[in-house]
């Protein structure tokens, strides 16, 4: 009877505590790939963001009644070879991306074993989470933003310092793409050469694969995470001028959008619904999507759905322009963008509505669909935009690229990890 008692309670203290060491160690290996993904992938030290993060999401988590009596935290795939335990897992090994977090709790108390000579117990848990590219999203934004090219050439005809400029902060001349004219309005061309043509590269997956010409998932200089980017809503009629040697009336500038929807939605998706709200429907890259049909002043409908405010900009409360009661920036009217750590803060949300996926489409494609009466576009890539608000003076969207936790399908399409916008995390062991 006594062996029986020491089995049931003893035992059951070692399962509960075990239970409670494996919610820990999921706690921490989650938070260390979240921050792998959205604080800094290549910081693996001690004394880095995931490397904290992981501790600390560990260490709050108690087991049996007191913190883990030891965490170890792995980020760092150079040594995955001596990560604890082994084998670690072969996504890892195969993607990347991974962390591990190991959580001790030793000297819990016995009761009936001690008359066995059994004083105390102890228990190891371990967790392996993963940060990744994802590849769908729900709730895409009726966005379809015209991707980065590589820019030779500015629209007065001659050539330009090749980098590709938005217009904002200094950041100018704004570039616009110019590859085409419209010799009679219904057929295109290619612009006179020299200067060489603006050129756009798609993303390219293999082995090394290639980020093309478009966004990157890189903090900036090299790449386009907190880059402030000012998006004008592209017009129905919108196509390249007919000069042969360049125009400054071409419309396709850094930040142009075409207004997108899911398959099927073309003519019934309500645009200013789509942004203020949720098209309920999970999108992946690859497919197409609808060029949306909006009818009215497109500029007005956006500026009234997504809204403004100080500290950052103002002039939406009257005119033209005065945003709706649901506007974006009305559903959180505290979140605001912080250079310093490319993040949001001030948001009543764990995730602010003003946190958004947005589509990126191909310049060479849209141009070309347009000519040829097309209705659809492909999905090239999504990012992850903050948007500080509608800015009156210029009628544009002011965004901040950034990542954006999403989902992965095994259906969906993929771009090389430095184009990927989007996260997903989960628990791999």
């Amino acid at each position: 009877m006594m062996g029986l008692s020491m089995f049931v309670t003893d035992y059951g203290v070692l399962w509960l505590a075990r239970g409670q060491a494996q919610n820990a160690a999921d706690a921490g290996a989650l938070a260390a790939a979240v921050s792998l993904a959205f604080d800094n992938s290549t910081d693996y030290s001690t004394t880095g963001p995931a490397y904290n993060a992981g501790t600390r999401a560990a260490t709050t988590n108690t087991v049996f009644g007191a913190a883990p009596t030891t965490v170890e935290v792995f980020v760092d795939p150079a040594t995955y070879g001596t990560w604890v335990p082994q084998p670690v897992p072969d996504i890892c090994n195969t993607i990347g991306g991974c962390a591990q977090v190991n959580v001790y709790r030793t000297g819990m108390p016995t009761w009936f074993a001690n008359v066995f000579g059994i004083s105390s117990q102890q228990i190891r848990a371990t967790a392996t989470a993963q940060a990744r590219g994802a590849n769908a999203v729900r709730c895409l934004k009726p966005f379809g933003i015209l991707d980065k090219w590589q820019d030779e050439r500015l629209n007065t005809g001659v050539a330009s310092d090749r980098m590709w400029h938005t217009g904002e902060d200094g950041d100018t001349p704004i570039s616009t793409y110019d590859h085409y004219y419209s010799p009679t309005g219904s057929t295109l061309a290619d612009l006179n050469t020299p200067p060489p043509l603006d050129t756009y590269t798609r993303p390219v997956l293999g082995n090394p694969g290639s980020p093309g010409t478009s966004f990157q998932a890189l903090p900036m200089p090299g790449g386009d995470i907190g880059r402030q980017l000012a998006l004008t809503t592209g017009m129905q009629n919108d196509r390249p001028p007919n000069g042969a040697n360049g125009s400054t009336s071409n419309p396709f500038i850094a930040g142009w959008f075409v207004p997108v929807s899911p398959i099927g939605g073309g003519n019934t998706v309500d645009y200013k619904a789509a942004i203020t709200g949720c098209v309920s429907q999970t999108v992946s890259l690859g497919q197409s999507l609808d060029i949306l049909n909006v009818p009215g002043n497109r500029t007005q409908k956006t500026a009234q759905a997504i809204g403004c405010g100080p500290p950052d900009m103002s002039g939406c409360d009257s005119g033209m322009y005065a945003q709706d009661a649901n506007s974006l920036y009305n559903q959180d009217p505290g979140a605001h963008w912080v250079d310093s750590c490319t993040c949001v803060m001030g948001s009543a949300h764990a995730l602010s509505p003003r946190v958004v996926p947005a589509a990126i489409v191909d310049p060479d494609q849209y141009i070309s669909a347009q000519n040829n009466g097309s209705s659809t576009i492909t999905l090239i890539n999504m990012v992850g935009m903050f948007i500080d608000g509608f800015r009156v003076s210029d009628g544009t969207v002011v965004v901040h690229l950034m990542r954006l936790p999403a989902e992965f399908t095994a259906n969906g399409g993929a771009v090389p990890a430095a184009n990927s916008f989007l996260e997903y995390i989960s628990l791999v062991r």
